[in-house]
């Protein structure tokens, strides 16, 4: 069948060519075709010429308003320019008073009278107003420099003409300023103002007028109308009108001419002023000539097209209607049928007039579901929903077709299986020879793929990281993203539309470029996706760099080109850095003490410097292009290099051999490292340190590392490293003792001899000590300094505890001494701590564990009184380790704020007032549990955490003593660690400055041994502080030796008798005698005495009538600091509230 409608259409084509009228035809359509484009010609020719005349016509009209306005510009600014005020402002500057004021004033006032000006001032070099016309005394002085008039004629240096603005006098509602510089030779020394009336700039641009018809605008540097056809209203406000097109331009300086919405303008700028003027007139009255005359043109060409249009039609139906028709019809209907067949993507189906389905294809019965056999014959509203079917439809549709002839809507439709999806319905009518209607022909898309791929597109525009813009061939843009927002500040809302120029002003070749490259017809292509760098401009006016990547994509509505924006400031910031960084690297590497060059990855020498070319010899110029070798001496040092280059990354430092000018070998630090040239090639920098004098001092001094300096003996390190050895060989039976035995030796009183003889003293005697141990031990020992004043002897051969007994006897009879001073003699004596370990029965001990167990055993032996050797057992291990578990406490404590104060109360037991208090500490572990305070501050002492802890209860007690009442006084206990410390005043400075706490008011407690044994220094800054007016006092007074002796050298303010003397009271004689004597000693010397430790009534009758103070639990338990200003001392009235503690 196919072939037999071929053979048939052929023949009609050949039948119908061969007709005689195809001739006629031709020439007729041939002179419709040529008639036309001569008609199109000449209107085209015409509407040019008019519109050309009507252009010059406007911008004549501007020019000339712009000549006048410039000629009266000019005029207006030469005559404020050289008004002759100069004198009379600086004496106007000089004298300030209202008489000296007012001839500048009558010079204002002609100034502005011969300008026919409402106002002028007068102003200072810095905005400030000397003199008014009309005057106005409340003016002067004041600060007008924010006024633009001042800030143009002060920036430029010439006169200016400022914006248009309301002015307060009568009659003269908008007005500009003309300002000029006031000079004094070369000297600038002020400024002078006239406003200016507009009514002379109406008068200027109503004689510029030419035409009835062309009205004159001009405009000021802000866009305000300032005459013409829009003035001022009745009141003196401008009136609001939109700036055209052409205005914005001239506003930047361009002279334009335009023909927008329906005006023909013509704007240029006013040269001088800032203003500009704008000539305009409806383009319906310029063009009104080019528009008749096409009028009459067309309908020339029109009746000539018509007749020999009708002709033609009329010539070609005769001619081909027999012959074609039939052949046409048939091939018609099968191509249509072929078509609605073979269309497998749509549903397309034809329908009576009243509904029914009268023909089905393929694509139907894949999107509805239904066969051709289910569905012709059926009414086509079983496509429709129930609501739409409730609304009136599919009737309304139809009508609707009928009105229209065709109907395109997106709405849901029914599946047969009773889904829904969303589709694209075009219902056309069909009509026969007679224009009756035969029905309809509706063919429907179904849209739920096109909605999840453009749901997907969208999606993924969102979640670009560039702004992402969707421009059409118009340049208009269709969507945005938010980040496109984000970037440029506007609403989304307010971009769709728009052109892509509002965003990327350069960008409109941009687009049309992209247009074309994704044309596949277009032969002058160019590749999508390139970034170019546009500016940006945001929508408060600022611009900034980024770069736009092309894309296209082919939608529903037409090609679009997909811009992804990017602000690269921040990279070109970068950028720009990288380049400076560059230069830097160049320069320091040229100037570098050290020596560097560059290799490049074929391991060629790029660049030398000149330290590297003066250590190793040559000139910097003759390395470059030269191999490693020149370099390094060592086969080895080049081949790691190489390796380097050859990996391309990593880094290498290392020790490499060189040779310099002389040939002398160099030891060199090379460190190698990739970096990037301006290019971007990575190369690798060498950096060369000559270290050949380092590592020679550094063998000298390896010959030093394992000896004390100063007494010779071995150090720390060559002692653990013969402990180590001694364990080893006792673990390894080739010893005939498997024990190792340690003396910790400590030096008592060395740190006052070090004080008072002096350091060469103090190192006299380390050496001393030193020599004497040697002398004693066997060779196979080892005696080692480890610290200041510390010693350990190490004894490999251990011949048991006895043995070790009477080393450490002998060893403190020889330490035992008196070192004598110009005015003292010091004791020194040495407390040891013995500790042996038996490596078959405690094969765990470690070398450190055994001179941790000798170190406190000799602790011990301090506690017990010095001068003795302890040796460490068991119980000392528990005592050691419950000190460890003390001081984990105090470091807690101190971090987690464990720490707390009670206080106890200090009464003048004879008024029974309370003038003062202790603080105690209180230090609690992390179950709460309150912890042993003694061993807990002695533990504190051996860690060496005494200082901080001090600090803490110093910060708490003057914190909480801050609220008592001013007679109060406070008392802290300050440690032996504290007192020979060095910043023992600075801390307590601080902390009373911190707390903004009365000096007089704080006693700093010190035990009577601690402060025996204090150096000079201490006891000077104990001195500095009690000039500021701490007070010390000496805590447990009557425990140590040459108490009486040392009151006459000692820093005290307070005396306190030891608990130990009140425990007798009032029974032992002797101690009433001791408390008493020392009640009157303190008396005598007109301090204070604090009898400690009164416990009962006794022992506070026994004191009563000593002028002493007293503290004890008789007064029950220490108590918080908010308790202490409250608290009744006794069940006695309070009789004397002023006494204090002084």
């Amino acid at each position: 069948m196919t072939r037999s409608r071929g053979v048939g259409i052929s023949s009609a084509l050949s039948s119908w060519t061969r007709s005689p009228v195809v001739v006629p035809v031709g020439a007729a359509l041939l002179a419709v075709a040529l008639l036309s484009g001569i008609g199109w010609v000449a209107v085209h020719q015409a509407d040019s010429t008019v519109q050309r005349d009507a252009q010059t016509r406007v911008r004549s009209n501007r020019d000339a308003a712009v000549r006048a306005l410039v000629r009266d510009i000019d005029d207006y600014q030469r005559t404020v320019a050289t008004a002759s005020v100069s004198k009379a402002v600086i004496e106007g500057l000089r004298a300030p008073t209202p008489a000296d004021v007012a001839p500048v004033q009558d010079e204002l006032s002609a100034l502005a009278r011969s300008q026919n000006s409402p106002a002028a001032f007068l102003s200072d070099t810095k905005g400030r107003i000397v003199a008014t016309f009309p005057a106005q005394p409340a003016l002067i002085g004041k600060d007008f420099s924010f006024r633009d008039w001042f800030q143009g004629a002060s920036l430029t240096g010439r006169p200016y003409v400022s914006s248009a603005y309301i002015s307060a006098a009568d009659g003269h509602p908008l007005v500009v300023g003309v300002s000029a510089p006031v000079v004094d030779g070369s000297r600038r020394v002020g400024y002078v103002t006239v406003l200016w009336q507009l009514e002379s700039v109406r008068a200027v641009a109503d004689g510029a007028h030419r035409d009835d018809d062309v009205t004159i605008t001009v405009t000021d540097q802000r866009g305000q109308p300032l005459t013409g056809s829009l003035n001022v209203d009745g009141r003196g406000q401008p009136l609001q009108a939109p700036i055209s097109a052409a205005t914005t331009q001239a506003l930047a300086g361009r002279s334009v001419s335009t023909i927008h919405d329906g005006v023909l303008e013509a704007a240029g700028p006013v040269p001088g002023s800032g203003w500009t003027v704008t000539a305009s007139q409806p383009a319906s009255v310029a063009l009104a000539p080019a528009a008749a005359f096409q009028q009459i043109l067309r309908r020339t060409v029109g009746v000539a097209l018509l007749l020999l249009l009708l002709a033609t039609i009329f010539a070609s139906l005769v001619a081909l209607r027999r012959a074609a028709d039939r052949v046409a019809l048939r091939d018609s209907e099968e191509r249509l049928r072929l078509l609605v067949d073979g269309t497998h993507d749509y549903q397309l189906f034809m329908l009576d007039p009243q509904g029914r389905i009268m023909t089905w294809n393929l694509g139907a019965e894949r999107i509805q579901g239904y066969t051709e056999a289910e569905a012709v014959g059926q009414d086509f509203s079983v496509f429709y929903t129930d609501d739409q079917r409730k609304a009136g439809n599919p009737g309304q549709d139809l009508e609707l077709t009928r009105t229209k002839d065709r109907l395109e809507q997106q709405a849901w439709r029914v599946r047969k299986d009773g889904t829904q999806f969303w589709a694209n319905v075009i219902l056309t009518t069909v009509y026969d020879e007679h224009s009756s209607l035969r029905g309809f022909i509706q063919v429907t898309r179904d849209l739920t793929e096109s909605q999840k791929i453009e749901a997907k597109f969208e999606g993924l525009l969102e979640a670009a990281p560039d702004a992402m813009v969707g421009v059409d061939p118009t340049g208009a843009i269709r969507f945005v993203n938010r980040q496109t927002e984000a970037l440029f500040g506007y609403d989304r809302d307010n971009l769709l539309g728009q052109s892509i120029e509002m965003l990327l002003p350069e960008s409109s070749p941009l687009v049309h470029a992209g247009h074309s490259a994704a044309d596949p017809a277009n032969p002058e292509t160019r590749a999508m996706g390139e970034g170019l760098e546009l500016g940006g401009r945001r929508i408060d006016g600022t611009t900034f760099p980024a770069t736009v990547s092309l894309s296209s994509i082919e939608t529903e509505d037409g090609l679009l080109v997909i811009a992804a924006v990017r602000d690269i400031t921040e990279r070109q910031f970068v950028e720009q850095v990288l380049r400076d960084g560059v230069l830097r690297f160049r320069r320091v590497f040229d100037e570098s003490i050290l020596g560097k060059f560059l290799v490049n990855s074929d391991g060629a020498i790029l660049r030398v410097n000149a330290t590297l070319s003066k250590l190793v010899g040559g000139e910097p110029q003759e390395f470059i292009g030269q191999p490693l070798d020149v370099v390094f001496d060592d086969n080895s040092d080049q081949a790691r290099v190489l390796d380097l280059i050859k990996t391309g990354e990593g880094e290498l430092r290392a020790e490499m051999a060189l040779s310099d000018t002389h040939g002398h070998p160099l030891c060199a630090l090379v460190a190698l490292t990739w970096i990037r040239e301006l290019d971007g090639e990575r190369v690798l920098l060498a950096q060369v340190e000559d270290i050949t004098a380092r590592r020679a001092a550094e063998q000298r001094l390896n010959e030093y590392a394992l000896h004390d300096e100063l007494t010779g003996l071995p150090n720390r390190r060559l002692l653990l490293e013969r402990c180590e050895h001694a364990f080893d060989l006792a673990r390894s039976g080739r010893s005939n003792n498997t024990s190792v035995a340690a003396l910790f030796i400590d030096l008592d009183g060395f740190k006052a001899v070090n004080d008072r003889a002096g350091h060469d003293a103090g190192d006299q005697v380390l050496i001393d000590v030193a020599n004497d141990l040697k002398s004693m031990l066997r060779p196979t020992d080892t005696v080692a300094r480890i610290g200041g004043d510390e010693f350990i002897v190490l004894l490999e051969q251990d011949d048991g505890l006895e043995h070790l007994r009477t080393v450490a006897g002998r060893i403190t009879a020889a330490i035992r001494r008196q070192i004598t001073t110009d005015t003292d003699s010091l004791p020194l004596s040495a407390s040891v701590g013995i500790a042996r370990v038996d490596l078959v029965h405690e094969p765990e001990v470690s070398p450190d564990q055994l001179l941790r167990r000798a170190d406190a055993a000799m602790y011990r032996a301090k506690e017990r009184g010095r001068d003795q050797y302890d040796v460490f057992d068991t119980d000392l291990l528990q005592r050691t380790e419950a000190r460890q578990v003390l001081v984990q406490a105090i470091r807690d404590g101190l971090r987690h704020d464990r720490v707390a104060l009670v206080f106890q109360p200090v009464i003048d037991v004879d008024s029974n007032i309370i003038v003062g208090a202790e603080a105690l500490m209180r230090l609690t572990n992390a179950e709460g549990r309150l912890m042993p305070t003694l061993p807990a501050i002695v533990a504190a002492e051996v860690a060496g955490l005494a200082e901080a802890v001090g600090d803490r209860v110093l910060h708490l007690a003057l914190e909480a003593a801050s609220t008592w009442p001013a007679h109060m006084s406070l008392a802290v206990n300050v440690s032996a660690r504290e007192l020979t410390g060095r910043d023992l005043r600075i801390r307590v400075e601080q902390a009373l400055q911190r707390h903004d706490f009365d000096p007089t008011r704080l006693v700093l407690e010190i035990t009577e041994s601690s402060i025996l044994r204090a150096g000079p220094s201490a006891l000077a800054e104990l001195e500095r502080l009690r000039r500021q007016g701490v007070r010390v006092a000496i805590d447990d007074f009557g425990t140590a030796y040459a108490t009486l002796r040392n009151l006459t050298i000692l820093p005290v303010d307070v005396l306190k008798v030891d608990a130990s003397f009140t425990a007798g009271l009032p029974h032992q004689r002797t101690h009433t005698a001791i408390v008493h004597g020392v009640a009157s000693m303190a008396f005598e010397l007109d301090i204070p005495c604090i009898v400690e430790g009164v416990e009962t009534e006794a022992q506070l009758q026994a004191i009563r009538g000593m002028d002493v103070l007293a503290q004890g639990w008789y007064w029950g338990m220490p108590q918080g600091p908010g308790v202490i200003p409250m608290l009744n001392p006794v069940r006695l009235p309070i009789t004397r509230p002023d006494a204090t503690l002084t």
